[in-house]
């Protein structure tokens, strides 16, 4: 997220977007509309499939996320009612509206561009299949995906 952020992305991710949704009007016309649509609180995701190389829109309620199905998330929307109350109240769509404005899409095209390098990506996340019970493998994951920009909240 950023305050110069918003807009549509360009190069890879531009490309990539348009081949897996047809256009970015028609991705962003999905995504906003599971993040509108999404009972309760949760995320919506924007993830790499590397199995079949393409672009996936994902809803989770809680602490999900799509590591959990071996996609990796490059994009994500807080659709939890604390993440917009306070300025929006219970308007999840304006929220969602300004969230666009805040997109990096430069930072989510390092994101595709760092998993469609991992050449053996799934040898390496097998060996953490069960983050969410082990504190330190999530502190290890936390730790080594920060340096290429990434947060995870269910670690």
């Amino acid at each position: 997220m950023s305050a110069e952020g918003g807009g549509k992305p360009s190069g890879k991710l531009g490309d990539q977007i348009a081949k897996d949704f047809g256009s970015f009007e028609k991705f962003k016309e999905q995504f906003t509309a599971s993040a509108t649509n999404h009972f309760g609180s949760g995320w919506v995701w924007l993830s790499w499939d590397d199995k079949k190389g393409v672009l996936v829109i994902t809803e989770g309620h809680d602490a999900q996320n799509p590591l959990k199905n071996h996609l990796k998330p490059i994009l994500t929307i807080d659709v939890w009612e604390h993440a917009y109350y306070i300025d929006y109240k219970n308007d999840r769509p304006a929220y969602i509206n300004a969230w666009w404005n805040c997109v990096d899409w430069k930072v989510v095209e390092k994101r595709l561009e760092y998993f469609c390098q991992l050449t053996n990506f799934e040898g390496f996340f097998s060996r953490f299949r069960c983050l969410e019970y082990n504190s330190f493998v999530g502190y290890f994951l936390l730790t080594s995906f920060s340096k290429h920009g990434f947060a995870f909240f269910a670690c």
